[in-house]
């Protein structure tokens, strides 16, 4: 009697170790999942289609001004480049945009001259990021002028034409701004340098680079 209760409490402890194995084998196995999961995750983040169009990603034409490259941004840069004369010319305004319709941009850098008629000159340079930017077009003695970079990347002056019926006859400071004038880029070759033309946009002329 005592032999067979033996024999049937070993059989006992043999099932549950073989059962403690398989409960430990399983632990084991669920734990190392997520690890491989997000070793996965990680590997197909780095090859998913967003990565790639990004990398490839091609600069572009933005309409607008647009921020300048930091090294350019200031009045200070363009002073020796001008070049402005101390307590008589300054620059007053650097603005970027793409006004030759190439992803690169372009810099217009105003200069004001002091004393009366506040004269604005009107410069453009391209290969902004040369040691020595070139200078592709300018417009010079703006009287009490303005000028700015339109939302369709045209350049827009605005200046008081002192000879007009508006003006004639009066002071210098009851005089308005009535010319105003848009510049645009054209399609022929830039080495010619730019050329007025008068068009239908608002009765303005149009000055193209031909």
């Amino acid at each position: 009697m005592q032999r067979g209760i033996h024999t049937t409490t070993s059989a006992l402890d043999f099932r549950w170790l073989v059962l403690l194995v398989l409960m430990l084998t399983a632990c084991g196995e669920s734990s190392s999942t997520p690890a491989s999961n997000v070793s996965r995750g990680q590997s197909a983040s780095l090859g998913s289609p967003s990565a790639i169009s990004t990398a490839n990603a091609t600069p572009t034409i933005k309409l607008g001004p647009q921020p300048c490259p930091a090294a350019v941004a200031s009045g200070s840069y363009w002073d020796p480049i001008i070049p402005t004369q101390p307590g008589n010319t300054k620059v007053e305004r650097v603005t970027c945009g793409n006004l030759m319709g190439v992803s690169s941009l372009q810099a217009v850098v105003t200069v004001r001259t002091s004393g009366t008629g506040a004269m604005l000159d009107v410069y453009m340079y391209n290969n902004l990021t040369n040691l020595h930017p070139s200078k592709i077009f300018g417009l010079m003695g703006l009287y009490k002028g303005e000028a700015k970079i339109s939302n369709y990347n045209t350049l827009l002056t605005a200046e008081v034409d002192r000879a007009s019926s508006v003006n004639k006859g009066k002071l210098d400071a009851e005089f308005i701004l009535d010319l105003s004038r848009e510049f645009k880029s054209g399609t022929r070759s830039p080495k010619r340098g730019w050329a007025c033309e008068f068009g239908v946009i608002s009765a303005r002329p149009i000055c193209k680079l031909t």
